[in-house]
């Protein structure tokens, strides 16, 4: 082992599991974009530091924008900047001198999260947006991304046998599958997935549809003719990436409102990965529950999970938060009550407009005095009802 390595190797040792995979990975992966060693990386950088001549200086960091250029369509803004920290972490591990210079504007900063959050709603614009060349799969594939918090670099991965192969629950919250757990690409660390009615729906459709009894769920049929092939993560991410691009022409047109003013360049498939915490947190699931979900890895503190049932449980009671193409239930009980509500109400009107007709014939015929109290008393009762139906619909519709 070199001397290189070895103290670059002793560096990544001190580092947190996570961040040592992260800085790893990116590093051999721009090794092999370069095809240089760690020594000749390390020759080419110290070398900048002996040259008086400007004109020799910067080729280590010509090759990572170049790199970075080639990485940017297939990496968000996130990726990006772990990349060039994992670069710059390389060199600064040999010395303190050396280091990844790069101007202010050629440095990536990742986009903040409430930039990428997506809404119900605009779930709902990509959803009704798919084309119609592949809209069973890609509407399932963006179902299952949401309902399931996964990377797109585990979804696309998903076999006809993991779905097949999993626990069926059916209860008060709906229908839903618990996956056995799947191991990320990116960590290593494993996924618990569960998913609601509206993912296992599109899935069973498209898996129908393509008559698949194995292998990959998902598949990419190239324009060229080419034979079918698995989905992979660029192809897959490729397709969010249009559909939001399509958006953003329509909006910039006019053709479509722009709900919320969401920025639909920054908005991605990972955004369902958000939208999957954001929304189970905010119906009380725990951070560590839901990163139990999607396989984040563990942190020194994170708690462990003892039982999983209880995490499945809870996501249960929560998938009414997830939900964006079926009504949620409290949602879906509420019109049914306004709806028997202007029932009443008809009802009572009806009733009240028939006591009037009744009193103006006896006003016209003669009524006797005892009729006519009973048709007071009527009047004063379902007057008195009908003042109290459209008071609770009033008090339905304020905010």
């Amino acid at each position: 082992m070199s001397k290189v390595t070895d103290k670059y190797e002793r560096a990544l040792k001190r580092l947190t599991d996570s961040t040592r995979w992260n800085y790893e990975h990116y590093f051999n992966m721009f090794r092999e974009f370069t095809g240089l060693t760690p020594e000749k990386l390390y020759e080419m950088k110290a070398r900048d530091l002996r040259s008086g001549n400007l004109l020799d200086q910067g080729e280590v960091e010509s090759l990572f924008l170049d790199f970075k250029d080639s990485m940017a369509k297939e990496y968000s803004s996130g990726t990006l900047e772990m990349m060039e920290k994992a670069v710059d972490f390389f060199f600064k591990s040999l010395n303190r001198k050396l280091t990844l210079e790069l101007e202010d504007h050629e440095r990536t900063r990742a986009v903040s999260e409430s930039t990428r959050l997506i809404k119900p709603s605009q779930i709902k614009i990509w959803y009704d947006r798919v084309g119609e060349n592949q809209l069973l799969r890609d509407r399932a594939l963006m179902i299952f991304l949401k309902d399931s918090g996964l990377r797109i670099s585990d979804a696309v991965k998903l076999t006809v046998e993991q779905y097949k192969n999993i626990k069926d629950v059916e209860n008060e919250f709906g229908r839903f599958k618990i996956f056995l757990p799947m191991e990320n690409e990116k960590t290593g660390d494993f996924s618990h997935v569960i998913v609601g009615d509206e993912t296992i729906e599109h899935l069973d459709a498209y898996i129908k549809a393509e008559g698949r009894v194995s292998g990959r769920v998902f598949w990419s049929y190239p324009r060229n003719n080419n034979q079918p092939k698995p989905l992979d993560r660029k192809a897959g991410a490729q397709i969010f990436l249009r559909l939001s691009n399509k958006i953003r022409d329509l909006i910039n047109s006019g053709a479509l409102p722009n709900e919320n003013l969401v920025d639909w360049h920054k908005v991605s498939c990972h955004s369902l990965r958000y939208f999957q915490f954001n929304k189970l947190n905010g119906a009380g699931m725990g951070e560590n529950d839901i990163h139990f979900l999607q396989g984040k890895a563990e942190s020194r503190y994170s708690q462990r999970i003892e039982d999983p049932d209880v995490v499945y449980e809870a996501y249960m009671r929560a998938y009414s938060n997830l939900r964006v193409l079926t009504p949620r239930p409290e949602v879906e009980m509420d019109q049914r009550i306004q709806e028997l509500t202007a029932q009443l109400r008809d009802e009572r009107e009806s009733r009240l407009e028939m006591v009037k007709i009744l009193r103006e014939i006896g006003n016209k015929f003669g009524l006797r005095e005892e009729l006519r109290d009973k048709l007071d008393m009527m009047e004063k009762t379902f007057t008195a009802d009908v003042v109290l139906v459209r008071r609770d619909e009033d008090d339905r519709e304020k905010p």
